[in-house]
């Protein structure tokens, strides 16, 4: 269980785009926090694997048996053997400080204006809200083949006959903006300027349900 402030998406926010390597603009300040947080981690690694890299090469070539035939004797060095004990442990104190007050920030629930429950389905979400007679729909992934406009007659058969269940129940047609395997029949409404709290469990095997832009993102069992 957990609440997430519903905002009024602008431009790209929310949306993934073809060939997106990176993660989408920030909608909270949670996620932006995460991104910070992955951006300093990713400084520390980078550094720290051209630190180890650099030494491979140049032990290599420095202590080689032609460059150096008279082996060193030596079998300790206390001041390098406090370095490279001190850092890494700076460095994870550094990095868990920082992440379990990430942690700590993303389950402070504040109190929440209206509640949606969740349920994940082999293979569809079922969104129920409580607070208005218990409205209920189902959200269902549309099929790869329909959006690129080779599904077959099974599949064609098929998703016509949940959309038409769909216009019925909306009393209107479905638009379907087609984005491969992220477009769902149906979507989430929340309105904005509230806070949402989003009950999440599952019917069959454990799911996953998630807000990338958000930074939200729970199990449901």
């Amino acid at each position: 269980m957990f609440s997430i402030p519903a905002l009024a998406q602008d431009g790209r926010i929310g949306m993934a785009e073809d060939k997106q390597i990176n993660f989408q603009p920030p909608a909270t300040e949670v996620m932006e926090q995460i991104i910070d947080l992955h951006v300093i981690i990713m400084w520390i690694i980078t550094a720290i694997i051209i630190l180890i890299t650099g030494l491979m090469f140049w032990i290599v070539f420095r202590y080689n048996r032609r460059a150096n035939p008279t082996p060193s004797k030596n079998t300790h060095h206390t001041g390098l053997e406090v370095i490279w004990t001190v850092i890494p442990i700076v460095i994870l104190v550094y990095l868990g400080y920082h992440s379990i007050k990430l942690l700590y920030k993303q389950d402070v629930i504040p109190p929440a204006d209206m509640v949606i429950k969740v349920t994940g389905h082999q293979w569809y979400w079922t969104y129920e809200y409580p607070d208005h007679n218990g409205l209920t729909f189902d959200a269902y992934m549309v099929p790869e083949e329909y959006s690129r406009g080779v599904a077959s007659a099974d599949v064609t058969s098929e998703w016509d006959a949940i959309m038409e269940e769909l216009r019925i129940t909306l009393g209107r047609e479905a638009p379907i903006k087609t984005m491969r395997l992220l477009d769902t029949d149906t979507r989430m409404v929340v309105p904005v300027n509230t806070t949402v709290k989003v009950l999440v469990t599952a019917d069959d095997v454990i799911h996953a349900w998630t807000i990338p832009a958000f930074g939200s993102k729970i199990d449901a069992v």
